[in-house]
């Protein structure tokens, strides 16, 4: 019986990871995509011809503030032609998927 239950360790352990990842995603509200939203609106007014760095701000904290090297920029750039919500999205779906495929890719049984 009890190396039943350890068989079913990792399929619990899929299970809890789901339902909690839903769960931080169905309660976030207006702080999903925080950090991401930093890539968004520097990649947007970058594509707008702007500088990415917003010079209005005199104090680091405010919401969607891009303080990250410019190298980041060709990566976020994409993201910048896309609505911020469905960027935000894609964004979550591509951190999830890459997750998975490191999980995936662990040399374990």
């Amino acid at each position: 019986m009890g190396v039943a239950l350890w068989r079913l360790l990792p399929v619990l352990a899929v299970a809890v990871f789901f339902v909690t990842t839903a769960a931080t995603l169905a309660v976030a509200g207006d702080t999903l995509g925080y950090a991401f939203r930093a890539y968004h609106n520097a990649a947007v007014r970058l594509l707008a011809g702007q500088p990415p760095y917003d010079t209005s701000y005199v104090v680091a904290g405010p919401f969607g503030l891009f303080f990250y090297p410019p190298t980041f920029l060709p990566l976020a750039l994409p993201f910048g032609m896309l609505p911020v919500g469905l960027a935000t999205w894609t964004w979550i779906g591509m951190l999830l998927a890459a997750f998975g495929a490191g999980v995936a890719a662990m040399p374990v049984a």
